[in-house]
């Protein structure tokens, strides 16, 4: 309600009062409610940007007064070549080892800038947990294994929920591959293992995991317990 009042007081450093609104899809109803008043009758004077990686949760009477830009992610080649274009440092020379540091961006440009500036490591370390929880998931693999990785992902919730993105994407790839073996992949860079993945578990297994992955993050999202919540993640793993 601050935020709204704030937008009929009178610009007084520019023409504009621009707002910028991140995960506006958080926002509760009153939250949205509160809004509607400008979002109806806008200031002549106010831009105003909601950003959200989902429409599901705004309310339709906002929606119904917002104009949609549905916005793209880069590929890997998109963000190379922006920040080359910037004549930014680049941290590694090798252009494979490059393109996974991308594709660990997720097509996001501010993510690959925060890879850039350090977390060249991280991202590493982030796609071998990703790449040794996919391999667990094999129904050939003993659920002490299986438990051993689940209990090895990170305990701090943010890192967890990175953690768990990186498990979602991993997953879209191999269940594309079994229905379009052309399909562009954004977690792996080498498709002939991934095939080789694809190949070694159902679609049906592949999907019913991710379903649980998504619960898992909708769960994070409402702040459940995260030791409790990977608990429950092994355990309907191993019900598949």
């Amino acid at each position: 309600r601050t935020f709204r009042e704030d937008m009929f007081l009178s610009a007084t450093e520019s023409d504009y009062k621009i707002y910028i609104i991140d995960n506006s899809d958080k926002m509760t109803p009153n939250a949205q409610n509160a809004l509607l008043k400008v979002l109806e009758e806008p200031p002549s004077n106010v831009v105003i940007f909601m950003l959200s990686e989902s429409d599901d949760a705004i309310l339709t009477t906002i929606k119904s007064r917002a104009q949609y830009v549905a916005m793209e992610r880069f590929d890997e080649d998109g963000l190379i070549g922006y920040f080359k274009s910037r004549g930014t440092r680049l941290p590694v020379a090798n252009e494979e080892t490059l393109r996974e540091l991308m594709m660990c961006a997720d097509g996001r440009i501010g993510r690959a800038r925060e890879l850039i500036e350090g977390g060249a490591e991280e991202a590493k370390a982030q796609r071998e947990l990703t790449e040794s929880f996919i391999a667990a998931l094999k129904q050939s693999t003993p659920y002490s294994t299986l438990y051993t990785t689940i209990r090895s992902l990170p305990t701090k919730k943010d890192e967890l929920a990175d953690a768990l993105e990186s498990i979602t994407v991993a997953l879209r790839d191999l269940m594309l591959l079994k229905y379009d073996g052309t399909a562009p992949l954004l977690f792996y860079p080498d498709r002939t293992k991934a095939r080789e993945l694809a190949d070694g578990m159902s679609a049906r297994r592949l999907m019913r995991v991710y379903d649980i992955i998504s619960d898992s993050l909708d769960d994070l999202a409402r702040n459940v317990n995260v030791s409790a919540m990977t608990t429950a993640l092994g355990a309907k793993i191993k019900l598949i």
